[in-house]
């Protein structure tokens, strides 16, 4: 099953005064998408701190310098070594 088909939560909009259900399309589509999308971001941040840690485990064990570097030679990672 994708992720579109998920159900990853429920909005539920009233109104404060009467406490009715809101029906109002036009705030009740946007609050999804940004529901939506912030959903998403926390799941890549977590997946890539679940690689970082993947790198690390395999980086910090061995006696060599390992270390990365960007395109124009910025250094940004290093082993334990």
């Amino acid at each position: 099953m994708g992720r579109a088909s998920q159900n990853l939560g429920v909005i539920h909009l009233s109104d404060k005064t009467t406490g009715d259900f809101t029906a109002d399309e036009d705030l009740r589509v946007p609050l999804a998408q940004l529901a939506a999308v912030s959903i998403e971001n926390a799941a890549g941040t977590e997946a890539l701190a679940e690689l970082e840690q993947e790198l690390r485990t395999l980086a910090d064990p061995i006696p060599q310098l390992a270390w990365m570097a960007d395109a124009n030679g910025w250094t940004h990672g290093y082993n334990q070594r």
